[in-house]
């Protein structure tokens, strides 16, 4: 989790962390309001800190994170914003998954209106995106091309193959 001033959000994501017995990597990015502190104060070592002295970026942070993960073993990452709510046993689908890269559904609100992204589809021709949003929560039948970055657990051979994110 990179964080950046995510004040009580953090915490209530980390809340539902710590319940599924994961090693928790939080990466902060020079918070100036006391978030980083909070969490030291509410998860101690339950979770791993990397403490930036100034904001490097998501994907520098994001990639501090991801090589500390690798160092300490982790066969899958799981990148998640600090924002979000996971909810009781998600990463039981994202670990069974056969897939390299795999994302649970998000819920979200906009205006007013409770919607699902799915994730996105690539027009190859012309290079745009489009996220893939319904009012349901059932799987689309339809291929996706991309996940929400906002939380997606990637296998460790994808960042042996590839790399890490492009600072």
């Amino acid at each position: 989790i990179v964080n950046y001033n995510s004040g009580e959000t953090i915490k209530d994501c980390l809340a539902s962390l710590v319940k599924e017995k994961v090693k928790i990597i939080v990466v902060d990015n020079n918070s100036p309001d006391d978030s980083i502190e909070e969490v030291k104060r509410n998860y101690g070592k339950r979770v791993i800190y990397i403490e930036n002295h100034t904001n490097l970026g998501f994907a520098k942070a994001a990639n501090q994170g991801i090589m500390k993960a690798l160092n300490e073993g982790a066969s899958a990452i799981l990148l998640l914003n600090p924002d979000t709510l996971p909810t009781k046993n998600f990463l039981q689908s994202l670990i069974r998954s056969k897939a390299d890269i795999a994302a649970p559904i998000i819920k979200f609100k906009l205006r007013g209106k409770w919607l699902y992204d799915h994730g996105g589809k690539i027009n190859w021709v012309l290079g745009r995106t489009t996220h893939v949003e319904t009012e349901s929560s059932s799987p689309v039948k339809e291929k996706i091309d991309y996940v929400s970055g906002c939380a997606m657990m990637v296998k460790r051979k994808v960042f042996e193959k590839i790399g890490f994110f492009d600072e």
